[in-house]
């Protein structure tokens, strides 16, 4: 009947509405498709690594070099890092995916501009034990024409462990970060930003991120400005003592030898990643203090 027809094309119109909204750039990787979001695009769960697993675990992270030919959906933040979470209540405080290195872009305008806008590189606080890169939502920021990063990094003993030695030399999480301005550096123009113009911002361990990235050699070339708020390289939860013993500590509890470092890593990288998250518990001496029991480590010079 004609309730039933009515009904039907209402129902087409607002899909034919939700399709249009669909927008899709062009990456280095290959077309992703995101969506337009009131005034702002949001493009999200992009895989700016590969993934942090097998071989990868415990290891320096690397570029995301996979070509895809069909548009990726991004409408949707990939899993946060697996972690053990102060937001998370209970006795097991995990939550998260090793398999979690992904980025959220939002910008104003799509494409390359004339006058290209000007992009904030968000690093997440958390003690650089939780968190994740979709914690704060990025409506507000967007009431002017910028571009917004956000994205995950590995945290926790996947992101830290250090045995303060070649084999195992920690700082896995802060790589990450260097990992993912090298991506966005390479493909900021295609949301509408430029690659001389990011402005690395971090909150809490984020902002302690902000200054470290200004004196690693690392990073050197992949930003122009930094802000840090409520967080600062030299608070004394940035620097992790005893690494190596924590460590020792971790590889004990799943059953891993701690002889050596290169026997260590090889038995860390067969035992599932939730089993050694959880085994951070007992480096909480009292309900989450040390705040931050894995953190940077000071790394030797390479041979």
């Amino acid at each position: 009947n004609m309730g039933t027809l009515s009904l039907l094309l209402a129902v087409l119109g607002c899909f034919t509405i939700a399709l249009g909204e669909f927008v899709t750039v062009e990456t280095v990787n290959g077309p992703l498709r995101g969506e337009k979001r009131d005034f702002y695009y949001a493009f999200e769960g992009i895989p700016y690594a590969k993934a942090p697993l097998g071989e990868l675990r415990l290891a320096p992270s690397v570029v995301n070099d996979a070509r895809w030919e069909e548009p990726r959906d991004a409408t949707e933040p990939g899993p946060v890092c697996l972690q053990w979470s102060h937001f998370v209540e209970g006795e097991d405080r995990s939550t998260g995916e090793e398999d979690c290195l992904f980025m959220n872009v939002y910008t104003t305008s799509v494409g390359v501009l004339e006058e290209p806008l000007p992009t904030i590189f968000f690093i997440h606080g958390g003690a650089f034990m939780f968190g994740s890169g979709d914690f704060y939502k990025p409506d507000n920021l967007l009431r002017k024409p910028m571009v917004l990063v956000t994205f995950n990094y590995r945290l926790g003993p996947l992101g830290f462990l250090s045995t303060e030695d070649d084999v195992i030399p920690g700082n896995y999480g802060l790589k990450d970060q260097v990992t993912a301005l090298r991506w966005i550096r390479s493909n900021i123009g295609a949301f509408g930003g430029h690659a001389d113009n990011i402005t690395i911002v971090g909150y809490s361990a984020g902002s302690a991120s902000v200054q470290l990235h200004y004196l690693s050699p690392m990073s050197r070339g992949l930003f122009k400005n930094g802000i840090g708020h409520s967080g600062s390289a030299l608070n004394p939860w940035v620097l992790a003592e005893d690494s190596a013993k924590k460590a020792q500590l971790i590889a004990t509890t799943v059953g891993c030898p701690t002889t050596s470092s290169t026997k260590m890593l090889q038995c860390l990288r067969e035992k599932p990643a939730l089993d050694i998250v959880r085994a951070v518990g007992p480096l909480f001496r009292y309900l989450y203090n040390p705040f931050s029991p894995l953190g940077v480590v000071i790394e030797k010079q390479s041979k």
